[in-house]
C-alpha cells in the first residue's frame, strides 16, 4: 500500500495535481516510517522534493532531496546519481548554477546517458550562456529518451532547444523544436511541458506578428 501511494503521488506530480500528490506522498511517508523502511523513505523524500520543485518551493525541495540523500548515504558509500541529478535540477530552477553544475557533474560521472540529467545539464549551460554546449546535451537527450521511452525528457529537450534557438534569434529553428514538443504523444500527461512549448510559440508568433 505504501508503494502504491508513493507511485500515485509521483504520477499526480507529473500531471500537475500537486495538492493530491502531496497528500498521497505524505501518507506513504508515514507508512514507510511505521515500517522502518529506509529504502521506501528515501524514494518518498525524493518524490516530495520533485513535487515541491514543480511548485517552485525550492527550499522544501532541497530539504527533502537532501534527506533522501542522507538516508542513502547511511547505507551506501557510492554516489546516488538520481538524487544528485534531482538536486542539480532544483538548483538550476533556482538559478544557483554553481551548485547545479556541481551536482550535475557528480551524477554525470556515474551515468552519462541518463536523459533526465542531460536536459538538466542543457538547461544549466543555456543559463550560463554556453549555447552550443547546451544544444549538445539536449541533442544527446533525444536518443537516450527514445531508448527508454521517456517522452517527458524528450519533450523537455525539444523545449530546451527551442528556447536556445529563440534566444539566438533563430526563430525558424525555435518554432520547429517547439512544435516537436507539442507533437509528443505523452503531451496530455505532461501539461507543464506542453504549456512551455505553447507559450514559447505564442511569444515567437507575437514577435513576428504572425
Amino acid at each position: 500500500m505504501a508503494w502504491a501511494m508513493s507511485n500515485l503521488g509521483s504520477a499526480l506530480t507529473t500531471l500537475g495535481n500537486y495538492t493530491n500528490a502531496l497528500d498521497f506522498l505524505y501518507k506513504s511517508l508515514n507508512m514507510f516510517n511505521e515500517l522502518k523502511d529506509t529504502q521506501g523513505l528515501m524514494f518518498v523524500y525524493g518524490d516530495l522534493g520533485l513535487c515541491y520543485r514543480e511548485q517552485g518551493d525550492y527550499k522544501q525541495a532541497i530539504q527533502n532531496i537532501e534527506e533522501a540523500l542522507r538516508l542513502f548515504n547511511s547505507i551506501h558509500q557510492t554516489v546516488n546519481y538520481k538524487l544528485a541529478g534531482m538536486l542539480a535540477s532544483v538548483f538550476e530552477r533556482n538559478n544557483q548554477l554553481d551548485s547545479a553544475l556541481f551536482y550535475g557533474e557528480q551524477a554525470y560521472k556515474v551515468l552519462n546517458d541518463w536523459s533526465g540529467l542531460l536536459t538538466v545539464l542543457g538547461a544549466i549551460h543555456a543559463k550560463l550562456g554556453h549555447n552550443q554546449l547546451a544544444l549538445e546535451f539536449y541533442k544527446r537527450d533525444i536518443p537516450s529518451a527514445i531508448r527508454n521511452n521517456d517522452q517527458i525528457d524528450m519533450l523537455d529537450a525539444y523545449n530546451g532547444m527551442a528556447n536556445v534557438y529563440w534566444h539566438e534569434g533563430k526563430t525558424d529553428s525555435a518554432i520547429f523544436f517547439a512544435k516537436q514538443a507539442l507533437n509528443q504523444q505523452w503531451g496530455r500527461a505532461y501539461p507543464i511541458g506542453m504549456l512551455k512549448a505553447s507559450s514559447l510559440l505564442a511569444d515567437i508568433y507575437q514577435s513576428k506578428n504572425i
